[in-house]
């Protein structure tokens, strides 16, 4: 029986192999704002480091990026520093070459770990960098606020049976985030907990996305809103 089933099953993975890299080729074409930060003369600054999520990947209007909105809402200049692609690791090396322009910041934020989700990075090293990446930022700031990508397996780039190796990932990269939350005492931004209507599960509706991963100006508005919402509840 599996002479007849096991061409259509093989033949099944090949166009969902296909289809993913395809889907992520197009993702890594994006274009980012050329220059995120906002400056907006407050008194308040925020420090806001990452990957693609906080550059505005996929979205060149620096105006609907999350700085942007974050800026906005919190009535603070808000520093960006990163770019798409980083994971934690790669983030500690790049703010050793971009350090921040300041000494210290009233808050800051840092979204970050989906690459290290999608990557085959140990979970042991997940954990020993975002250590070292917490006590660098700590430096800048008392008021620390550590987030990364939710239900990433929703997302249509991701059919089966990739999803289940993303659901994996993400299930035990939260577990290595909420352990040093409260170890490190910082605030982790968990994003499983919020649903939009206008976006559902982790904003992964087509109209909030651009690619099926990165931000449109509605998803960005939306992330945002909860990442608000956790400041304001701490």
């Amino acid at each position: 029986m599996w002479k007849y089933f096991l061409p259509i099953i093989l033949s099944f993975i090949l166009i969902q192999s296909l289809r993913f890299f395809l889907k992520i080729r197009y993702a890594q074409s994006l274009k980012s704002c050329s220059n995120p930060n906002i400056y907006l003369g407050s008194e308040q600054n925020i420090l806001l480091v990452g990957d693609s999520t906080v550059v505005g990947y996929g979205t060149p209007n620096c105006q609907i990026t999350i700085p942007y909105y974050l800026a906005l809402q919190l009535k603070a200049n808000v520093e960006v520093i990163g770019q798409p692609g980083l994971t934690v690791e790669s983030l500690l090396n790049y703010l050793k070459k971009y350090p921040p322009s300041r000494n210290s910041y009233n808050k800051v934020i840092t979204l970050i770990g989906a690459n290290d989700i999608m990557n085959i990075t140990s979970f042991t090293e997940i954990e020993n960098n975002l250590r070292k990446l917490v006590d660098r930022l700590r430096k800048y700031s008392s008021q620390l606020y550590v987030g990364h990508v939710g239900r990433m397996w929703y997302s249509d780039i991701f059919i089966f049976p990739f999803n289940i190796y993303i659901y994996y990932r993400t299930m035990k990269a939260r577990q290595v985030y909420q352990k040093l939350s409260q170890e490190m005492k910082f605030t982790y931004l968990d994003m499983f907990h919020f649903n939009d209507h206008r976006c559902g599960k982790d904003y992964l509706k087509p109209k909030c996305k651009i690619d099926g991963l990165h931000f449109n100006q509605l998803g960005n508005q939306v992330w945002v809103n909860n990442i608000v919402s956790y400041i304001n509840n701490t």
